[in-house]
């Protein structure tokens, strides 16, 4: 690969403006010394994936039950996935390339596993995302290693910890040119990538486009948003997946037979919660149930798209919470300082080609958002440069005894 300092001169080559990142967002701060001292953290230690049954917590403990629920063992998963990546498999889509899959990532600011139906959420329809788990594989214990917007999402786009890709909160952090994104590989490897973000804290500026030749950051809208004076930027969810429907109904009609790379943020089930109609009526008082709900449709929008495609049964879809909401829970109005259940634990759901159509699959494995980049390489049999701090979940050498670090820089402001 080469040296740090030659990579990084290679990236900013291809990005063209890497310096006015720093620039913009006032330069880094250091992740060591002093800021160690003022971390909350919390290392938790999965036995068999059940980490916080001990504590008397609820998330990811009612589930429902099934009659079409397998029990999938690593072997199987890995036969499966050995499926998935193996380039002899015939495919009727029309956006494969070499017989790769697409991959559709789609990462969900503050929702609750607790609040989704197939995690056992039993006061709101989450349509679109319960059938997702039904044809994939749900896990049913999953944690954010940060519950903050900015490094979680450097996380699930590096599978590194904050500690190792240096953004440890929102603001003046940013994710610097040295890390290589999962994005990026993916653009080495031929595919099409592209980006729709709905939030301030994953623009550009904060190192977010690395890898990504299309980064739509139209922020349309100035929402209010706990400790800032000003309104925050963001978009509504039907506009980014309006977007990215737009840029994918273009890129099948251009270059339908090359794959792609596309990550899809939904930002709208954070506080304030001022869902639109007909949600903000059918659930009336609970309105962080009806972002939730609003938020499930625009997932229904993208899911419908690519079956109406046909790109369903060759599209690897990824759903995945980048954190909880404490909703008054310990305490915490929404999230970012306390490690609990209620904004750690997160719903994290796979469809693959391989599994497409088949009864859903639930392991009790604990995954985290520190394995998305590793087990999407993995699948799609893309080799990585440089060691993950996550698992690939699919793997024959995972082991169901792990441990977890979770961290939140945010007390000590």
């Amino acid at each position: 690969m080469g040296s740090r300092k030659e990579k990084t001169k290679r990236k900013q080559s291809q990005t063209g403006k890497r310096d006015l990142v720093t620039q913009q967002t006032g330069g880094k701060r250091s992740g060591g010394g002093a800021f160690v001292v003022a971390i909350a953290l919390v290392i938790v230690l999965a036995i068999v994936g059940i980490y916080s049954q001990q504590k008397g917590e609820t998330s990811g403990a009612a589930l429902k039950d099934s009659s079409t629920k397998n029990d999938a063992t690593p072997s199987a998963l890995s036969d499966a996935k050995a499926l998935a990546t193996d380039p002899s498999k015939p495919s009727n889509a029309s956006g494969s390339t070499g017989g790769k899959p697409n991959v559709l990532l789609i990462t969900v600011d503050s929702l609750r596993a607790d609040h989704v139906g197939c995690y056992g959420g039993n006061t709101l329809d989450t349509l679109a995302i319960d059938a997702l788990a039904l044809e994939g594989v749900r896990f049913a214990h999953a944690m954010t290693v940060v519950p903050i917007t900015a490094p979680s999402h450097a996380t699930i786009l590096t599978g590194k910890y904050p500690a190792n890709h240096g953004m440890r909160d929102n603001g003046p952090y940013a994710l610097a040119d040295s890390h290589t994104t999962v994005a990026e590989l993916f653009k080495a490897a031929g595919y099409a990538t592209s980006a729709f973000v709905s939030s301030f804290f994953l623009d550009s500026r904060n190192g977010f486009s690395q890898g990504f030749t299309t980064f739509d950051q139209s922020l349309t809208m100035r929402r209010p948003y706990v400790g800032l004076i000003d309104p925050l930027p963001q978009r509504p969810g039907e506009q980014t997946v309006s977007a990215a429907i737009r840029w994918l109904q273009d890129h099948l009609k251009d270059n339908p037979q090359r794959s792609f790379f596309t990550w899809v943020n939904l930002f709208d089930a954070q506080f304030p919660y001022v869902a639109p109609e007909p949600f903000a009526s059918k659930y009336k008082e609970r309105t962080y149930l009806a972002e939730v709900a609003y938020v499930d449709k625009q997932i229904g929008q993208l899911t419908e798209f690519l079956r109406s495609h046909g790109l369903w049964d060759n599209t690897i879809v990824v759903l995945v919470g980048s954190h909880g909401e404490g909703l008054r829970e310990h305490g915490e109005e929404t999230h970012g300082l306390l490690l609990y259940d209620s904004t750690v634990a997160v719903p994290m759901i796979w469809h693959t080609p391989v599994w497409a159509g088949s009864p859903r699959v639930e392991t009790e494995a604990l995954a985290a958002t520190i394995d998305v980049a590793p087990t999407l390489l993995a699948l799609v049999g893309i080799p990585s440069p440089t060691p993950f701090d996550g698992l690939d979940l699919f793997g024959q050498n995972t082991n169901p005894i792990r441990t977890v670090y979770v961290e939140s820089l945010s007390p000590k402001l």
